[in-house]
């Protein structure tokens, strides 16, 4: 009776671990269904991997443009220098076509002065102050991809996925470049 009753627990527990098997066994499967639809889903998605391009575009104007702006060689415009200069960073717009794609670059400048009086920095020129002491520069590079997607001939959508904008932020500071002037002028 007693080996009898164990075999019987014997059974139910390896049938029980049988069934715990075939549980997970399902579970996992239906997990790894469900990750491999929505990646599908995802990379199906019409315009993912231009965005990106379009993005990554953008991105570079955008490093572009505050490279060059850093590249000031004078504090001051000198008559017909072609050289540039620290007070021609200003506001601005510039439209230019990469990749069949018109991006639109956007430059704001907030010019920084120091306030000895108070301590702080000022975008207010202080009594006296020939040049600011840094310029804040925003460099905005916006587009919209003309191309567009169809969804299909019965579909439509209002969403434009081939447009966007990136923003990058950068400091430029003034006495650096005009050191490296008075540096060249005396010969250092």
């Amino acid at each position: 009776m007693f080996s009898q009753r164990l075999d019987t627990e014997v059974r139910s527990r390896a049938h029980q671990r049988v069934f715990s098997l075939l549980e997970w066994t399902i579970a996992l499967s239906v997990l790894a269904g469900g990750i491999f639809i929505c990646t599908k889903s995802y990379a199906g998605l019409p315009g993912t991997d231009i965005d990106h391009r379009l993005s990554t575009l953008a991105s570079s104007l955008a490093e572009a443009t505050i490279d060059t702006q850093r590249q000031f060689t004078w504090l001051e415009a000198e008559p017909d220098s072609v050289m540039p200069a620290y007070e021609e960073i200003v506001d601005g717009e510039m439209v230019t076509t990469m990749a069949g794609v018109e991006f639109v670059i956007t430059q704001r400048v907030a010019d920084y002065y120091w306030d000895g009086g108070s301590g702080q920095f000022t975008t207010t020129p202080p009594a006296g102050a020939l040049h600011s002491d840094f310029k804040r520069l925003a460099v905005t590079v916006s587009w919209e991809d003309p191309r567009g997607y169809a969804l299909d001939v019965a579909q439509h959508s209002d969403a434009d996925p081939g447009s966007g904008s990136i923003t990058l932020n950068t400091i430029i500071l003034s006495s650096a470049r005009a050191a490296q002037r008075v540096a060249m002028i005396d010969g250092l």
